[in-house]
């Protein structure tokens, strides 16, 4: 029987950087989790700088092999690019993933306003018809204070190899902006939490299993890089604890002064209000 064999390596410098850009007020990481067969125990490294507001994440390895028999992978795990759980012992497919959690704390009196996730995955590529494959980066949640829960599922990137016959270079370039606008953060209720979702999957197509095909994604150590960088915005609140309020919306309009003729038909200007009111006639 010929051995069919697709690999997807991403090897050494696989960095996430997560930073925290706060608006006068201070916004801490506190802590940082990967699971998933796509970032086993003892392929990462987490540093956090010395103030907390910065955490960067080494992947050692991201490897997808096929044919596969170790059942190293999470093919039974339901994610958006696998709706439905497969056989972990299926040799021709490989579902990884790799859940990002992260714990975060608010200064009191602040929000947070919009998380950007920015993505520049570089690599290189060697395919045969009949391998398909595919990576995928998801902003998944978001949970803050006084319960708020934000479930979405914001693409961030998403790199697709459709039919293989594929012998190039490749990037991923994007950035994508979340509106938060989460609760104020009050004494007690000061906790934030992120949730992001990477994955790598593979496959050979049925009328290919069987026959010669091989392929390879890498990244390149040498010269080429991965990066995800994501910053949290934040602003103080308004009044009683309560989140400022939007601004991109239509703004009222000045009030017109008094004597001067401005109220419309059917209005007066009220020196109590400040503002021309109905009149009562």
């Amino acid at each position: 029987m010929n051995k069919v064999f697709f690999s997807i390596m991403m090897l050494t410098m696989l960095f996430i950087v997560i930073v925290a850009e706060a608006s006068g007020a201070d916004f801490n990481f506190s802590q940082v989790d990967t699971k998933g067969s796509g970032c086993p125990i003892g392929t990462t490294s987490i540093v956090s700088s010395q103030d907390q507001n910065t955490v960067s994440i080494l992947f050692d390895e991201m490897r997808v092999e096929l044919p596969q028999y170790n059942q190293d992978n999470d093919n039974d795990v339901i994610t958006d690019e696998n709706p439905s759980r497969g056989r972990k012992d299926d040799p021709y497919f490989s579902h990884k993933t790799c859940a990002i959690d992260i714990d975060a704390t608010i200064a009191e009196g602040q929000q947070v306003d919009s998380v950007e996730v920015s993505i520049d995955f570089r690599g290189m590529s060697f395919l045969d018809q009949g391998v398909q494959a595919l990576f995928h980066s998801q902003f998944l949640e978001f949970k803050g204070p006084r319960a708020q829960s934000r479930r979405a599922k914001d693409m961030v990137a998403r790199k697709v190899w459709r039919n293989g016959g594929v012998d190039e270079d490749w990037f991923i370039q994007s950035n994508k902006v979340i509106d938060i606008k989460s609760e104020c953060a009050t004494r007690g209720d000061l906790k934030a939490h992120f949730s992001l979702l990477n994955i790598i999957k593979a496959q050979i197509q049925p009328q290919y299993r069987g026959s010669e095909v091989t392929g390879l994604i890498s990244l390149d150590s040498a010269d080429l890089k991965a990066a995800l960088k994501v910053k949290v915005n934040t602003s103080a609140c308004r009044g009683n604890g309560r989140p400022n309020p939007r601004t991109d919306g239509p703004q009222r309009p000045d009030r017109p002064g008094r004597g001067h003729g401005l109220c419309p038909r059917g209005y007066v200007f009220s020196p109590s209000f400040g503002r021309c009111i109905p009149s009562r006639r």
